[in-house]
């Protein structure tokens, strides 16, 4: 009769112990992308808070994803390097307007790398679209920039084992930065 008790304190015992003992923290997967599924319910913040609040309590769903992240997919990541869930990519969008200018970025991150969109009007009408992308683990960004009337311009980014950046273009151009630049591009990418 005392078995039954005993046998669940063990098990008990044994999964706390399997969670406890593995130090595997990773990047949460399944939670993740039930938060950004939740994200794109709606863009209406409450529409949102109420498809969390019942996938979250009512229909235990981030409880269940949480677990399982916990116990399994973590604890895979951790060991293999790698996730098991795959993910789309990850994108954001920001839209800044100065006068009769505006530029909508769209930054999206994937497994191979990233790439950044840049577009510019004025006045409402297309001016350029500009595109970067790296690789992952990459020390060059490459560019193309495409203009209204038809024109495209490519540029290449390196930086060296040092950190000097040099930019090559497609016409044979090539200039180094000087520190003085480099801080002012990052002081602006900042703001």
């Amino acid at each position: 009769m005392r078995k039954a008790p005993v046998r669940r304190a063990v098990l008990a015992a044994l999964a706390m112990s399997t969670v406890a003992t593995s130090g595997c923290f990773g990047s949460f997967p399944l939670t993740r992308k039930m938060y950004n599924w939740n994200k794109g319910v709606s863009s209406d913040k409450w529409v949102r808070e109420l498809v969390f609040v019942a996938t979250a309590l009512l229909v235990p769903v981030y409880s269940v994803a949480g677990l399982i992240d916990v116990v399994i997919l973590n604890s895979q990541e951790f060991w293999t390097g790698k996730s098991s869930v795959a993910s789309g990519p990850d994108t954001k969008v920001k839209t800044l307007t100065r006068g009769n200018t505006t530029i909508t970025q769209t930054m999206t991150q994937v497994a191979t790398g990233r790439t950044m969109v840049l577009e510019e009007k004025v006045d409402g009408r297309f001016k350029s679209r500009t595109t970067l992308h790296q690789a992952t683990g990459a020390t060059v960004v490459t560019s193309e920039t495409v203009f209204a009337d038809g024109r495209k311009e490519s540029k290449t980014l390196t930086v060296d084992e040092a950190g000097a950046m040099t930019i090559s273009s497609s016409n044979g151009t090539r200039r180094t930065l000087t520190d003085a630049e480099i801080a002012a591009v990052a002081e602006t990418a900042v703001r």
